[in-house]
């Protein structure tokens, strides 16, 4: 197999795939108009993509202080009974 082929068909693909890449971001970049919406929402995707499940983990965090809440109530009314 000659080496020399497979990186000039690799080396093309990476190059089509990048300028299509770029092609997208700046057709999508002119639509919004406004650089700091694109940037704001490029954050807010990259803090999405650390951290997927934040918004679930805290609803179950708040959902577990509220059933440890009602046991610790449910025990203080059986107790002074």
């Amino acid at each position: 197999m000659d080496y020399s082929k497979v990186v000039l068909v690799v080396g093309i693909t990476l190059l089509i795939v990048i300028m299509f890449n770029l092609a997208i971001f700046s057709s999508f970049g002119r639509k919004r108009g406004n650089k700091n919406e694109t940037i704001g929402m490029l954050q807010s995707a990259f803090k999405t993509a650390r951290d997927p499940w934040k918004g679930e983990d805290s609803d179950l965090q708040e959902l577990a202080e509220r059933v440890e809440a009602l046991k610790k109530n449910k025990e203080e009314e059986s107790s002074s009974q």
